[in-house]
This record gives structure tokens, sequence and C-alpha cells, in this order.
């Protein structure tokens, strides 16, 4: 049976997604998805990791800038929606 991850670890990942500056929620959705797709993935190959070394080895896998990259997307997105409709 493979380890699969709590409600409270769910909210965890949430947090961690806003303490990483991504505040929209539908990026948070996607984020969180993404981070708890490959911490049961990393628990399926090794299930003695624990869930904070399974986090950053996933949170590892977006590179040195963590998540900028796709918030910065985002916002781009967003802007671009806004003045279009403006």
């Amino acid at each position: 049976m493979s380890k699969k991850l709590s409600p409270r670890q769910v909210e965890d990942l949430f947090t961690f997604c806003r303490e990483h500056y991504v505040y929209h929620y539908d990026l948070q959705l996607e984020l969180v998805d993404h981070l708890a797709s490959g911490i049961e993935q990393l628990w399926d190959e090794d299930p003695r990791l624990t869930y904070t070394e399974a986090l950053w080895k996933v949170f590892g896998k977006f590179g040195i800038y963590g998540f900028a990259k796709v918030r910065k997307a985002k916002e781009k997105a967003l802007r671009k929606k806004y003045l279009r409709q403006h």
C-alpha cells in the first residue's frame, strides 16, 4: 500500500505556496496538485522518505528560482487579460 498525503499535509502545501509568494488560488491549485503527485510518486519509490524530504525534492525540480518563473508567467497573462478588457 502506497503512502498518501493527509488533509493536513495538503493544507501545508497551500501554505508552502503562499510562503513562496504564489497568491493566485488557481495557480496554487495547480502547484499543490503537482507537488502532491510528486511527493506520492517519490513515496512509491522510497517509502522511507519523510514528507519534508519529499517536498523539498519535488520543489527542487523547479530550479533555483522556485515558483518565480511560474508566478511571473501567471502575472503576465493576467496583465495581458486586463489590458484587453480595459
